[in-house]
């Protein structure tokens, strides 16, 4: 869940399979309601922004959908803006800009301008999935920091790919001493990064 709405009239968020649901926090009542098409399984917690509901997931079919906050009732029509295919199993999404990014389970980097819902760039990170082991290269989401995002892959390192419209992977970096899986998302704290892996808790810093 997340909250959105405006400071006076805060709805608690949730991303439900076909569904979104706005709460009152306050008395746990339902503002309001929007179908989204998105089954299954809903992974990655909604992102909110400038008004904006985004929901990612589903399962077998990905999906994303962007629907404006407040009203009441069924909103579905009012204040759903977009809806693509072009979605993300597991990861949460980052909104940056005006624009959605996000590492995918399957280790592509994606990029949509947040107003409409397009396709601003699509790449899959290269040795993203070179593992030979089962599971899916990325579980944790990425995070933001210094214009950058850090996507931590469970077996090949940590991306770091700049939070621009033109695709750019900045680096590639890893624990040569250690080769268990990352599955957590990494913890930013000033100029500290946190990563953890099944093994230890790395910190990492900037001079």
């Amino acid at each position: 869940p997340a909250l959105a709405g405006s400071p006076t009239a805060p709805e608690l968020v949730f991303a439900l399979p076909e569904e979104l649901w706005a709460l009152n926090p306050d008395t746990g009542k339902l503002r309001w309601f929007a179908t989204t098409g998105l089954p299954g399984n809903i992974a990655p917690s909604v992102v909110v922004g400038e008004g904006v509901v985004f929901a990612f997931g589903g399962f077998p079919q990905l999906g994303a959908v962007a629907v404006k906050t407040g009203g009441k009732g069924d909103v579905t029509i009012s204040h759903r803006l977009w809806q693509t295919r072009n979605s993300t199993y597991v990861p949460t999404p980052v909104l940056h800009e005006g624009r959605l990014y996000v590492v995918t389970d399957q280790g592509f980097a994606l990029c949509l301008d947040a107003q409409t819902g397009e396709q601003v760039f699509k790449e899959r990170l290269p040795g993203a999935s070179a593992s030979g082991r089962g599971g899916k290269p990325f579980y944790a989401s990425a995070v933001l920091a210094n214009g950058n995002l850090f996507a931590v892959s469970r077996r090949n390192g940590t991306f770091v790919i700049e939070a621009k419209p033109q695709f750019k992977l900045v680096a590639q970096n890893s624990f040569a001493s250690d080769a268990t899986q990352f599955n957590a998302t990494p913890a930013v704290s000033g100029k500290e990064l946190f990563l953890r892996s099944d093994k230890f808790l790395y910190c990492v810093a900037t001079q």
